[in-house]
């Protein structure tokens, strides 16, 4: 799955800009990023909007701010900081609202301006990863009335980057996809549209289908509609994504030197990344990892009292891109972006051949605790998909179609973290595993909602192990089954747990001396034989469940005490 990228040249990103610069000199030097445009969200609230653009340098720019059709006494001006024919201006914190739009205007001394009309100030997310973040609304199930609905949310506004593979940091695109636009049924379209077709990119991924996929993400915008509607805000989503690119594509230099790799930038993160860190933001969403499935288990947990033995390296790699983007886009923003600004990630969704390896990628998204936010993950939200299976999807069974569910898990997990409201989020989570007899263990959940759990079959997704831990072929592992009824719910400590009992299947081809680990919904076939290996469960039929949530518990390892 992880496909070749191949290296655009930088000669021809640098001659595009020059040549784009040179006719901006011939009429005015004075001109926002292409980051920004009219109709966009700016971050409001407590946080100052950090706009930048080009000038003539030693100019004196200013910006002002202030609603459309306002007095004149609303209008707020700020000085401009100018360094090498780049101006920044940090405007006023400004409230987020649904019912004042904003123009924002640059002018220098020469009587040049360059205005933004139809701004709004509410939250910005960026949106990333690989072809399951680049997935089109279109493309999903409900996509029809998806679109249609679209007309009703015009307070969502998204825009779309190039996909740009530099081999040097570029300050902005040259071009972009997508510029700032009012969400509507044709706006959310990609509508045809063709990257292939498209002069101005230079194709770089072999894979057509990832290549053609540009706007609009459906985990993005079904994200940003699920908190638009519980909030009422304003909502700016930049969609910057490329399918079939690995996690290392999307990290920088100093990222990658924390996990003892080369300290290479990725042509993403120079290209697409780099060009927006100077934006304030609320956080970022995250949908990527099937390109790493195959990495080499070289990597301790994150979590001190993980099973033990080697994970795939994006045990390292990923959370060191999560914190190394927080301090990228907390300094370009001039500590605008919080330093520990919110994270969500899709923890993958289930593909034949997956196997092993898409399962240390989901384990390595927690960090090696099985949930977030944990210690090693603080600030991070997540979304459980791995009973999302799509054995009939057009697009390849590792391209789900259900997006309206993965946004609507990962919305409610970002409403609670990150906009305080109380409702139930992520899924019952793995607490303990103990040993009741020589073929059973009594397995402890919390967070299992106000309806306690439900048991919605009782063979999926359950395996129980001897010998070496971790998710390489040692050890031992023979399948199991959970054994009705389930315990009744506990509280203690202000915390609400339910047990299930966990029994070896009478069937199972293997036989235990000694029960040393539990695992559930890590692959479908533990001896790795059946070609429908990758599948834990069918659609929605994992074997826990939050009741009357639609919540499933997520994929966790652990040792039996």
């Amino acid at each position: 799955f992880k496909m070749a990228i191949a290296h655009q040249s930088v000669v021809a990103v640098v001659a595009v800009v020059a040549i784009f610069c040179g006719r901006c000199e011939a009429q005015s030097s004075l001109r926002f990023a292409h980051s920004y445009g009219s109709h966009m969200v700016l971050q409001g609230g407590s946080s100052q909007a950090l706009v930048w653009g080009m000038c003539e340098d030693g100019e004196t720019v200013h910006v002002t701010v202030g609603p459309a059709q306002g007095r004149e006494d609303e209008l707020q001006t700020v000085k401009a900081k100018v360094t090498g024919g780049t101006f920044t201006a940090l405007l006023p914190a400004t409230p987020k609202s649904a019912t004042k739009v904003y123009t924002v205007t640059a002018s220098d001394t020469k009587g040049n301006k360059a205005t933004l009309t139809d701004v709004l100030f509410g939250d910005v997310w960026v949106c990333s990863g690989q072809s399951n973040m680049a997935f089109l609304v279109e493309n999903a199930f409900n996509a029809t009335e998806i679109m249609q609905e679209a007309n009703n949310f015009p307070l969502i506004r998204f825009y779309t980057s190039k996909k740009i593979n530099s081999k040097t940091a570029l300050p902005e695109q040259p071009v972009v996809e997508q510029n700032w636009t009012i969400c509507n049924n044709v706006s959310i379209s990609q509508d045809g549209k063709l990257q292939s077709n498209n002069k101005d990119v230079i194709p770089a991924i072999d894979h057509p289908m990832d290549d053609n996929w540009l706007y609009m993400s459906a985990v993005c915008y079904l994200y940003g509609r699920e908190v638009h509607k519980a909030t009422g805000i304003p909502i700016g989503l930049v969609n910057t994504n490329w399918g079939g690119t690995p996690v290392e594509f999307w990290m920088s230099g100093d990222a990658e030197s924390k996990c003892n790799s080369p300290a290479n930038a990725g042509g993403a993160y120079d290209g697409m990344i780099k060009p927006i860190l100077n934006m304030t933001i609320t956080g970022a969403l995250w949908y990527q990892g099937e390109a790493n499935a195959g990495d080499p288990f070289n990597q301790p947990s994150k979590n001190p009292n993980d099973v033990p033995g080697n994970w795939t390296q994006y045990m390292c790699h990923f959370p060191s891109m999560i914190n190394d983007w927080r301090m990228k886009f907390h300094a370009g923003s001039q500590g605008q972006t919080n330093a520990t600004f919110p994270f969500g990630v899709v923890q993958l969704a289930p593909w034949g051949g997956g196997g092993f390896g898409a399962a240390g990628v989901r384990w390595s998204q927690t960090g090696g605790y099985g949930y977030v936010p944990n210690d090693a993950m603080p600030n991070v939200f997540s979304a459980i998909a791995i009973d999302l299976t799509d054995h009939t999807s057009p697009y390849g069974d590792v391209h789900i179609r259900d997006k309206q569910t993965v946004g609507k898990r990962l919305a409610a997990s970002g409403l609670s973290l990150v906009y305080g409201m109380d409702m139930y989020h992520q899924g019952p989570i793995i607490e303990s595993a103990k040993m009741a007899q020589a073929d059973e263990v009594i397995v402890t959940f919390s967070n299992i909602g106000p309806n306690g759990l439900e048991l919605r079959n009782t063979t999926n997704g359950w395996e129980l192990g001897s010998g070496p831990g971790g998710v390489t072929n040692g050890g031992n592992w023979v399948r199991a089954q959970a054994v009705p009824p389930l315990g009744t719910p506990t509280t203690a400590n202000g915390k609400t747990t339910q047990t299930v009992t966990v029994k070896m299947m009478a069937d199972s081809k293997n036989t235990l001396s000694s029960i040393q680990y539990i695992r559930y919904n890590w692959s479908h076939d533990h001896n790795k034989t059946d070609p429908l290996d990758g599948f834990p469960c069918e659609y929605k039929q994992c074997s826990i469940y939050a009741q009357g949530e639609d919540f499933p518990a997520g994929p966790f390892i652990m040792a039996v005490n």
